[in-house]
């Protein structure tokens, strides 16, 4: 999951600030991880500086909706420090002590990972804010359906964090709508998670934002079909469904007299049957 992918790449990183970047994200301008950098330096108390997050200029007009209408699909440029939930991984830095003051990333969520760091950093007595004149382009799904595959995807993956560490769940409280909030992350439970989810439903609704409709009613049949499975291992190959991977044969197991051939998907269901028993 990507929580491990940040703790391991943060011990092997030999720099006194951690800089992190989205693998689908392409920075605004040669000066983005200058004016992280200084950012965080502008304060001891700035714990997380980011990078506002617009749509690429050859933005369609689908994918304009949809930074228009996701929850948290876009954030402004602004002109000086701003105090904002919306410094995420896909562009943001923070120093290296306090992300291990904090604990890092719980390395099993498979979603919830930027919220969690938030939430901690914030409660440590540090603030997050998002660096002036700083930015990075974020795509949105290109069509309809690559929005409901995407967001069907994070329900799931939604599911088994809320199922199996229920203790890590965070959202922002504030609008609804847009990505303008002030706020920081409050730890959340399942049940206020849905009705949430309805009033902001609701809201779509109201506004006749159908593509934020569509968008968070695929994320809530995502969790409800993963919330259903029993089986911990399931969201992680659902994952790897999802991506279109195919398991490629890694190696031979003995059981006993039975030499087994197995691939990387199996390898890492057992593993995690024995972590989860």
């Amino acid at each position: 999951p990507c929580s491990k992918a940040h703790n391991l790449g943060v011990e092997k990183a030999g720099g006194e600030v951690i800089v992190f970047f989205d693998d689908d994200v392409t920075l605004g301008s040669i000066t983005v991880v200058e004016n992280l950098v200084r950012t965080l330096a502008d304060s001891e108390k700035i714990g997380i500086a980011g990078a506002s997050q617009i749509p690429p200029p050859n933005t369609t007009r689908f994918q304009r909706l949809c930074a228009n209408q996701l929850y948290r699909g876009q954030f402004p440029i602004v002109s000086q420090i701003v105090p904002s939930d919306m410094a995420t991984h896909a562009g943001m830095a923070i120093r290296r002590n306090l992300y291990r003051e904090v604990g890092g990333e719980p390395e099993n969520l498979l979603r919830n990972n930027d919220s969690y760091l938030r939430y901690h950093v914030v409660k440590a007595g540090y603030r997050v804010v998002i660096a002036p004149k700083t930015w990075v382009y974020h795509p949105m799904p290109k069509t309809p359906f690559l929005l409901i595959k995407n967001r069907f995807k994070d329900g799931v993956a939604y599911s088994h964090d809320c199922k199996y560490f229920p203790n890590f769940i965070y959202f922002t409280p504030g609008k609804w709508m847009g990505c303008d909030s002030l706020n920081h992350p409050v730890q959340s439970n399942l049940h206020s998670q849905i009705l949430r989810n309805i009033r902001v439903n609701i809201n779509h609704l109201i506004n006749l934002r159908l593509i934020g409709f569509l968008s968070r009613l695929s994320m809530q049949l995502g969790f409800l079909y993963g919330f259903l499975h029993n089986d911990a291992w399931f969201h992680n190959r659902w994952q790897v469904k999802f991506k279109g991977e195919k398991p490629k044969i890694k190696k031979y197991a003995k059981d006993g007299e039975k030499l087994e051939l197995l691939s990387i998907t199996e390898i890492e269901r057992k593993n995690l049957e024995n972590f989860y028993r």
